[in-house]
């Protein structure tokens, strides 16, 4: 009996996850440096990865391809798991395209580049701007000036208050921001999540987005990514293929 105790102690310490704490913890302003280091960093990207949204405990997944490229530009391509083509979506600036082959004829939508029309196809309920902002790993800082830090498990936590919003900013060992959860009135409004940070490009390519408010996450699994590429005006933008209706978006 003594001897089964022990093995599972022994099993239960082995799974046990490491403390990463930083000991002792650094600064506020160090943290904050870390945290600025990688803002703008990153321009633009162009990468496959497998999508998974879940909205109102409905889950949508499929195999993308994306183009980023701040300030105004995104390109999705989405595929089914059997390589079907289920969604075009591209936005150009104030313009906006989207070709959904998922009835018979497709649907050929163009019109103007508006929040409500973005989260109709994306059901991702942010703007263009925050979206780049997230996925190009570089979340937005709140203005605030009582800050505070705390030992975490992955590193250490920064707490930025601000009037009624508060950011919380987990960071890993090496200083990078790998969890980022924004508050408004104590209010969990956003959350988003960087694992998987190479150490080459220091680019994560894992991402979720997480906005509890709505019901609705968002999980990115990048297989291939570059950042930084130039990226043709044109790949922004696509003709209305053959045999689809044409119909316009809301202004």
């Amino acid at each position: 009996m003594k001897k089964g105790l022990l093995v599972l102690l022994l099993l239960m310490v082995g799974c046990a996850r490491p403390d990463s704490a930083l000991r002792p913890l650094p600064a506020a302003e160090q943290l904050l440096e870390g945290f600025t280091r990688t803002q703008g960093l990153y321009r633009s990207l162009d990468g496959e990865a497998k999508v998974g949204v879940t909205v109102a405990g409905k889950f949508f997944s499929s195999q993308q391809f994306l183009l980023l490229e701040r300030p105004d530009r995104l390109r999705i391509d989405a595929l089914s798991s059997f390589g079907q083509l289920l969604l075009q979506l591209a936005v150009n600036r104030n313009e906006m395209m989207v070709f959904l082959n998922t009835t018979v004829p497709g649907r050929y939508y163009r019109g103007p580049a508006s929040d409500e029309n973005l989260w109709r196809f994306t059901r991702l309920p942010i703007g263009l701007k925050q979206m780049l902002e997230l996925l190009l790993y570089d979340p937005p800082l709140i203005a605030g000036l009582d800050t505070r830090v705390e030992p975490h498990p992955q590193g250490a936590q920064l707490s930025v208050v601000g009037g009624v919003q508060r950011q919380e900013i987990v960071f890993d060992r090496h200083l990078r921001p790998v969890a980022i959860r924004y508050y408004d009135r104590d209010q969990l409004s956003l959350q988003v999540e960087y694992e998987k940070i190479s150490e080459i490009s220091g680019f994560p390519s894992r991402v979720r987005i997480e906005i509890p408010e709505q019901k609705t996450s968002v999980s990115v699994r990048f297989s291939e990514v570059r950042t930084n590429v130039p990226i043709p005006a044109e790949r922004f933008s696509f003709a209305q293929p053959a045999n689809s209706t044409l119909e316009n978006l809301p202004d």
